[in-house]
């Protein structure tokens, strides 16, 4: 899989020989891993990303997470799609009321989220996953 955890590799150089390809995810297979295509896209994450969102991936140390920036786009609804390894939500700055779809189920991994700037006026936390260490309001 190249994603974000691969850029070290790319940064040490390559030999001509045995370029290794790469199998997943889709829009970069068959794609030499030090080629400029795979480098540009390495952070970039699109399977399961809500249309209205930026999913990214991050490394940490040795394991790698999801950023999903769905902040200032707008929303009057909260996006129901999040890829697996999602760490981070962003849903900041938009026009959300309410959540309408339960992040436990949807994100259940989020440990960071942020409602900051919207027009919440309740908050049912039984929508929350309960991995969640930090809130922004």
């Amino acid at each position: 899989m190249c994603d974000c955890q691969l850029s070290w590799l790319y940064e040490i150089g390559h030999q001509d020989y045995d370029t290794p390809l790469c199998h997943a995810p889709p829009q970069l297979a068959g794609t030499s891993l030090f080629s400029n295509d795979t480098r540009g896209n390495l952070g970039v994450w699109r399977d399961d990303c809500d249309k209205n969102c930026t999913c990214i991936c991050v490394v940490s140390g040795y394991k790698r997470f999801i950023k999903a920036d769905c902040s200032k786009r707008g929303l009057s609804e909260t996006p129901q799609r999040f890829p697996s390894d999602t760490s981070i939500v962003d849903l900041s700055g938009n026009l959300l009321h309410s959540l309408e779809v339960s992040l436990a189920e949807c994100a259940p991994g989020v440990e960071n989220l942020s409602l900051a700037n919207n027009y919440y006026t309740d908050l049912d936390w039984k929508l929350l996953p309960t991995s969640l260490r930090y809130l922004v309001l």
